[in-house]
């Protein structure tokens, strides 16, 4: 790769084989939002954090989200440092919760207040930037 100053080095670029958009959804019932306790291996522990998923080829980022009332919260790069694919953000009113697959590595469950979320961001407990970037969306464009 050329860099800007004209030198020539290597660099480091994550680039989907396919392109397919990852969404993350925030997903509310009854004005609390759909947090899940899901097992990272990357970091070897528990996130706190809102559902999301890979695409899949041949689908937009609405139709792989699989909700039905969806408000687009716009795109976002999680780590423009490394990842060249954007993630689509929503934010969706749902009518309740199903079942939580622990094969996939989620623990559990859990609601939380708009107030309680903002917390739990501010004090550290939630560190996933998908979470915190479609919280942020959402109460600026006043969903929550």
């Amino acid at each position: 790769m050329r860099f800007p100053d004209g030198t020539l080095g290597t660099y480091i670029r994550d680039v989907a084989a396919v392109s397919a958009p990852g969404q993350a959804v925030l997903p509310v019932v009854g004005g609390r939002i759909v947090l899940v306790e899901h097992f990272r291996h990357a970091v070897r522990g528990w996130s706190l954090e809102i559902p999301r998923g890979f695409g899949e080829a041949g689908f937009s980022a609405e139709e792989s989200a699989r909700v039905v009332c969806l408000t687009p919260l716009g795109s976002l790069h999680v780590d423009a440092g490394m990842s060249a694919d954007p993630v689509s953000l929503f934010h969706a009113e749902i009518d309740g919760v199903g079942a939580f697959d622990a094969a996939e590595g989620i623990g559990a469950v859990r609601l939380a207040a708009p107030a309680e979320l903002a917390e739990l961001i501010s004090s550290g407990a939630v560190t996933d930037g998908y979470t915190m970037a479609a919280y942020l969306r959402a109460s600026l464009r006043g969903l929550l």
